[in-house]
């Protein structure tokens, strides 16, 4: 069988530091914090697009697949952390100091709870052609955690749509649109994987619909590297007051 899932989010992770790449040579060159933070962002969004496309291509022992699921939620829990860094830094909102220390003691809470009821992880196929690797954590912590990582990551999205439509820089506009349509690209795919297959009426409707997370985390993550490269001959940064 093949792990398609898998697959699509380890391209995912190759996307992820591809922009890495880019986005640390803009920000060596600016120093701007906005850049920086955005870099940071994707450091840590490919680090959990790796950790979950491990699971049906390298590790196989359902103990490993599990523990690596649950560690793939610190990187995704901090990444939007950064995003929402650029929108109090954008709009000089107070409460910044905040965002980490809150979205660290949630991470450490459902690390803890993931740990207490631990399961190991098992292979998941509804066709006996495609197959992924379920996580075994109860479904109210697995509901709490896509609600929380929507919020976030969507919370980031409207930054970036917000800020495209109030520039009148038509660059600065187009790339913002494309950021912000990324985002709420991820936004869409982690709603799919973390809370609509958790309620599927079916093993079929749930299998695809995570497989369609991942086909959709891998358009979201091209859309913004496309936003980040648009234009970007023009010395100009991604987002301005």
């Amino acid at each position: 069988m093949i792990p398609l899932l898998h697959i699509t989010t380890f391209i995912c992770a190759c996307f992820c530091f591809f922009v890495v790449r880019k986005l640390y040579f803009s920000y060596k060159e600016s120093r701007d914090k906005n850049i920086g933070n955005f870099l940071k962002t994707f450091i840590l969004a490919g680090i959990y697009f790796i950790a979950v496309s491990l699971p049906g291509l390298v590790v196989s022992d359902p103990f490993w697949v599990q523990v690596l699921y649950i560690f793939g939620y610190i990187p995704l829990f901090l990444s939007p952390v950064f995003i929402l860094n650029i929108a109090f830094n954008l709009y000089h909102l107070p409460g910044k100091k905040y965002i980490f220390p809150s979205i660290l003691t949630i991470i450490i809470v459902t690390t803890v709870l993931s740990i207490i009821f631990f399961a190991p992880s098992e292979a998941s196929s509804a066709d006996g052609v495609f197959y992924y690797w379920l996580e075994k954590t109860p479904l109210w912590l697995r509901d709490f955690d896509g609600v929380m990582i929507t919020f976030l990551i969507a919370g980031g999205a409207f930054l970036f749509l917000n800020g495209g439509r109030k520039v009148e820089d038509k660059i600065l506009k187009i790339r913002s649109i494309l950021l912000g349509t990324g985002l709420s690209i991820l936004a869409v795919a982690i709603s799919l994987n973390y809370i609509v297959a958790l309620h599927a009426i079916s093993k079929t409707v749930k299998m695809w619909s995570v497989f369609s997370a991942g086909f959709l985390s891998l358009f979201g993550v091209v859309a913004i590297l496309i936003g980040i490269y648009y234009k970007t001959q023009k010395k100009t940064k991604i987002i301005i007051n």
